[in-house]
């Protein structure tokens, strides 16, 4: 890829590149204070030409999927929903702000994640419809929305780290209004996601400071990086970063794969020590032939001399799983394209 500088809005379009989604996740209360959480995320792929032979009879290379997750955090409940394939409709990505339509195949209800002006975004589907209010410039990570990742990859990536919202979301068909805050990822990227790992922390933290986390790799490389939003919109990116996971984990029944439930991460030049809590265990999403675990988080700790607490998101991608096994991936993909469901 050839670096661009990022623009806006053009650059929150769609692009011509192997991967790309639009992804956010927030922290939500009702009036009476009761603790939600959602996760919703449009991706794009460009599909291999023989990835498999029952790709020939899929009309479009070009594969949108979308993913949604609403939780119940104080009943530690959690309503994951994925949608393998989605009609995206031809008038999307057409205009200035970021316009994106789509239905459920065979389906007319419509979903849309929308821009109605350059700071506000909505997204509606058949269980969410809120706003989001950007409060911040946009976060470049690593200084310019240009990552170099492990073993050469490089990706576009900037986020939206303070989104006040508001709204509704309904569960188990009981509506809440609801407000809180959001963060919003866009990235996009010439390079399989399914073949990296990673381990992905948004953070919001009570004073206005908001931080992401990363660390990045394969089986031959790894990069760590921090991007910092401080309260007056300055932004820093550093490397001096450890992730350290804890010894509580949980165990996917599905897939086998262990993920960790409490990290430790340390920034030295910023002095930061940060504690990260899962609020939930069970938030193994299996698609296709991709496990990972997504899920809100708690985070307490100190940067210099002060004091800090907040919420924010962990994602884990890339655990061993017994979808690494070629019999068991095999099944997966038939299961798939066969419109089945997740193995169990």
């Amino acid at each position: 890829m050839e670096y661009q500088p990022i623009c806006f809005p053009k650059d929150e379009l769609a692009h011509n590149t192997l991967s790309e989604w639009w992804y956010f996740n927030g922290h939500l209360k009702d009036q009476a204070g009761r603790h939600f959480s959602l996760m919703c995320c449009l991706f794009r792929a460009i599909l291999p030409k023989a990835a498999h032979p029952a790709l020939v009879k899929v009309p479009s290379r070009t594969m949108f999927s979308y993913h949604s997750v609403l939780i119940d955090i104080d009943n530690k409940k959690s309503y994951p929903k994925i949608i393998y394939w989605v009609n995206v409709a031809a008038d999307s990505f057409k205009g200035p702000l970021l316009n994106i339509r789509f239905t459920k195949p065979l389906l007319k209800e419509e979903y849309k994640i929308i821009q109605t002006d350059r700071a506000t975004y909505q997204i509606t589907d058949d269980r969410i419809n809120l706003a989001f209010k950007s409060q911040k410039a946009p976060l470049l990570e690593g200084g310019t929305g240009f990552v170099e990742m492990a073993s050469g990859r490089q990706t576009y990536y900037y986020s939206l780290t303070n989104l006040l919202t508001k709204g509704e979301i309904e569960i188990n068909k009981q509506k809440f209004t609801v407000t809180g805050k959001s963060w919003m990822d866009h990235q996009w990227m010439d390079d399989p996601a399914s073949k990296q790992y990673w381990n992905w922390f948004s953070i919001q933290l009570e004073n206005d400071v908001e931080i992401v986390c990363v660390e990045h790799g394969d089986s031959k490389d790894r990069k760590l990086y921090a991007t910092i939003s401080y309260e007056d919109n300055r932004q820093e990116t550093v490397t001096d970063l450890q992730i350290i996971p804890g010894l509580k984990t949980w165990k996917s029944p599905i897939t086998r794969a262990v993920y960790p439930l409490e990290w430790q991460i340390k920034i030295p030049s910023l002095k930061a020590n940060l504690k990260i809590t899962a609020l939930l265990q069970k938030q193994e999403i299996n698609f296709a032939f991709i496990n990972y675990w997504e899920g809100p988080h708690k985070v307490a700790g100190s940067i210099g001399s002060k004091k800090v607490q907040g919420f924010g998101y962990i994602e884990i991608v890339g655990r061993p799983s017994i979808f690494n096994d070629s019999t068991v991936l095999k099944s997966k993909i038939k299961k798939v394209l066969n419109g089945g469901r997740s193995i169990s």
